[in-house]
């Protein structure tokens, strides 16, 4: 067995010897098209990978580049590390300007190092631009994906204009599955959308339900499916649109009509639903009175766009009661809010629900502060409260606790003023040290820690 593997050793090695015997000193191939098969606002840059098949390391190359059959450019392509013989370069060429639909570029190899290019194989290559090419109105978008009964087979990339993957799909391992892979990519700019299927024969005659696709607030641009064989490709153009569509509570069986709704119970068994923004992630739901109702405000974020109604725990809606609703999404968790959308009006029955409780969120509900204490930490123990959203009908009464559950100071009682900072007068001076702020409105409290320095 030594003895075999000894000789086939040197069988290799003598074959490789005599290989690059035999090797042209300057010689590169273009091993393929990299770049985008179609323009972009006119204009495509193309992208070549390249092999040095030459014994001599490749420092330069000059690469003719063709629009067609004319020649638009000569690239003085200077490699920033060079290449090693065998070795992959990957480079952009200048952008071709005015390219139509159906144009051919064209690219031949002239020189390595300086030297005429000794190699005659493979070095032109002519591509059309024939790939087609959806519009997004926004730079977020969503890849669904609904998988087929071999879901390992399926796999897609988001490649840029310069052939480098910027977003890749999950493994499926479940048939008939639907996934969403939410991105954001940047405005204004040109992408391929690539949908591998290894079997090679993409969503087939017998799998006809599958596909993958890419939408934009909620149109669709790109579709794969059916048989496709091994690859679908096609050309996605971002807008500069921030993905904000209008959202309000619903107008129609959306999956039930919000907007207007009456009669409404603060039990459990009515739920609010707003209209869906594609990809985001955080709705948060506004509630203010009417007009000739005591000034109330109340923000309740939610990871869905449905909002069940309960006798909340921090500021509840009140029965026999008019209530003006708006909603805005977030596609960054909360960080930053598209505008509020229109206005609709609930009417809250006169039906008892359950008790107050204390500030707990509820299931699905994204606690939001209520108050603000500032500022914290203190420097003499003086601090006020900001109001994000209280009934001016109810008094906010302040207590202040050590740490060991000591009650140290009371407020005078506070009567509150929306987005209006309210300095907390206490009965005793607080001396250095943590405490814990008890905050009452009505039935129901809520506890901030202070710091005094």
């Amino acid at each position: 067995m030594r003895t075999t593997t000894t000789l086939c050793l040197l069988t290799a090695l003598l074959a490789t010897s005599i290989s690059y015997a035999q090797m042209n000193s300057f010689d590169s191939r273009i091993d393929s098209y990299v770049g985008l098969r179609y323009t972009c606002d006119g204009s495509v840059q193309p992208v070549l990978r390249i092999q040095n098949v030459g014994g001599e390391t490749m420092t330069s190359c000059d690469i003719d580049i063709l629009k067609n059959g004319v020649t638009n450019s000569t690239f003085n392509w200077i490699l920033a590390s060079p290449a090693a013989t065998g070795q992959f370069k990957q480079p952009a060429l200048p952008v071709v300007s005015g390219v139509l639909p159906g144009d051919v570029l064209e690219f031949h190899i002239l020189t390595v190092n300086g030297q005429p290019d000794e190699g005659p194989l493979e070095n032109i290559l002519q591509v059309p631009m024939t790939d087609e090419k959806g519009t997004a109105d926004s730079y977020r978008v969503q890849v669904k994906v609904l998988t087929d009964n071999n879901p390992g087979e399926t796999s897609w990339m988001i490649k840029n204009a310069l052939g480098a993957t910027v977003a890749q799909s999950p493994v499926y391992t479940l048939a008939g599955d639907l996934k969403t892979t939410e991105l954001t990519l940047s405005a204004t700019q040109c992408y391929n959308f690539e949908v591998y299927d290894s079997a090679g024969d993409g969503f087939g005659e017998s799998r006809q339900s599958g596909y993958a696709k890419v939408f934009s607030v909620g149109n669709e641009v790109a579709n794969a499916s059916g048989n496709f064989a091994a690859l679908y490709r096609k050309g996605v153009q971002t807008g500069a649109a921030n993905g904000c569509l209008a959202a309000q509570l619903t107008t129609v069986a959306d999956p039930l009509a919000s907007c207007g709704a009456t009669g409404l119970r603060l039990n459990g068994t009515n739920t609010l639903y707003a209209t869906e923004v594609p990809g985001a992630n955080r709705y948060q739901f506004k509630f203010t009175n009417v007009p000739g109702q005591p000034a109330y405000a109340r923000n309740i974020a939610m990871t869905t766009r449905s909002l069940l109604l309960t006798a909340w725990s921090t500021l509840p809606l009140k029965r026999n009661r008019t209530y003006n609703v708006q909603v805005r999404s977030s596609f960054d968790g909360g960080v930053t809010y598209c505008a509020f959308g229109a206005s609709c009006t609930i009417s809250i029955s006169n039906t008892p629900s359950a008790q107050p409780r204390s500030f707990e969120a509820e299931v699905g509900e994204l606690q939001e502060p209520v108050f603000t204490v500032f500022p914290n930490p203190t420097a003499d123990g003086q601090f006020s409260l900001l109001a994000h959203g209280i009934d001016a009908e109810e008094p906010i009464a302040t207590e202040v606790f050590d740490l060991l559950g000591m009650r140290v100071a009371n407020s005078v009682t506070l009567s509150s003023v929306e987005g209006i900072a309210l300095p907390v007068v206490l009965d005793k001076p607080l001396s250095s040290g943590l405490y814990v702020v008890r905050i009452t409105v009505g039935e129901s409290t809520t506890t901030e820690r202070l710091v005094v320095r």
